[in-house]
């Protein structure tokens, strides 16, 4: 399900997806949703590797903050980075980050 909702953005952010749309980013919503996707898991995972900073997991919180910083290509929402996912688009490991 999805509701449509209606935004304004400065005219850098609307040339900047623009552009990614002109690159074969698919529509300007797909554009926008990968780009709030990407926020999304940014923030989730920040926010649990700053937790498992603190109880000292260090293995999970290195995977959380590479998770964190790892780009995530504008196509359909899908990640860049090789290997199996689930259906939200994450890799099996990175439920524990997000």
């Amino acid at each position: 399900m999805s509701t449509q909702i209606a935004v304004r953005l400065p005219d850098d952010l609307v040339a900047w997806i623009d552009q990614q749309v002109a690159e074969g980013g698919g529509s300007r919503a797909a554009v926008t949703t990968t780009a709030l996707r990407r926020y999304q898991r940014q923030v989730g995972a920040a926010r649990d590797a700053e937790i498992y900073r603190e109880t000292g997991d260090i293995q999970i919180s290195k995977a959380c903050m590479r998770d964190a910083s790892t780009p995530i290509s504008t196509d359909a929402g899908h990640s860049s980075r090789p290997g199996r996912q689930d259906a939200t688009g994450r890799r099996p490991h990175a439920r524990a980050c997000s």
